[in-house]
């Protein structure tokens, strides 16, 4: 996976130009979250040149092409910058209520740690992900949560093995990303705290959110 770098002078741009679409649809999520994943994945463009031929992210937040078919929506629906969102904002929280219900012993709280399991789960894929904790639990309870799964992957992890399609080193940038993640929760939500819920659905309902965002998508 390649990511576009998580400036300090693009968090801000792209905060000012877009808080108030995430925060209408994001919930729980931390809004540096948000800023960070639109940074890495598409660097704030609504119709980025595609850079992973097998995820094949569409538009502002990279929404791969199969979640996007999963919630049944187009192409053109889904590059309109609005709608990206709001289908970014389902997506990542199904995944945040998969995460905590396959693993609630692990994260006892939605904080920050939680949320880049869920950034890092939505990248590698549920099983891929779950696979990588159980190898890193395997070496020690230390290695459970995401900061401890950092150190495993850049200090334990077997460097001829795989997870899912990625190596050792794909491994490694992961963890760099997540660095760069955690950094965007901090400078923009401010020091570690946790959400008030694992996961939300959207505030609107399906009908009328396609109705209501498809006449505010520009």
């Amino acid at each position: 996976m390649k990511f576009f770098q998580i400036t300090i002078a693009r968090m801000r741009s792209l905060e000012e130009t877009w808080r108030s679409s995430i925060n209408r649809f994001r919930g729980p999520i931390p809004l540096g979250l948000a800023i960070g994943h639109m940074i890495a994945d598409s660097n704030g463009v609504a119709e980025p040149t595609i850079r992973d031929a097998i995820r094949r992210p569409i538009g502002l937040m990279g929404i791969p092409r199969l979640t996007g078919l999963d919630f049944k929506y187009t192409e053109e629906f889904l590059v309109k910058p609005v709608n990206n969102i709001y289908v970014w904002a389902r997506a990542l929280n199904k995944e945040a209520l998969r995460v905590h219900t396959a693993h609630a012993s692990t994260w006892a709280t939605p904080d920050y740690d939680f949320w880049l399991a869920v950034r890092l789960s939505f990248l590698l894929g549920d099983t891929t992900f779950d696979n990588v904790i159980a190898a890193a639990v395997a070496d020690g309870s230390t290695y459970k949560k995401i900061s401890g799964m950092q150190t495993w992957v850049r200090t334990k992890m077997d460097r001829t093995k795989r997870f899912g399609r990625h190596r050792y080193r794909d491994m490694n940038c992961l963890m760099d990303h997540l660095d760069g993640m955690q950094n965007a929760m901090l400078r923009i939500d401010g020091p570690d705290k946790a959400s008030y819920a694992f996961s939300e659905a959207p505030p609107l309902t399906p009908g009328t959110v396609v109705t209501a965002v498809e006449a505010t998508a520009y």
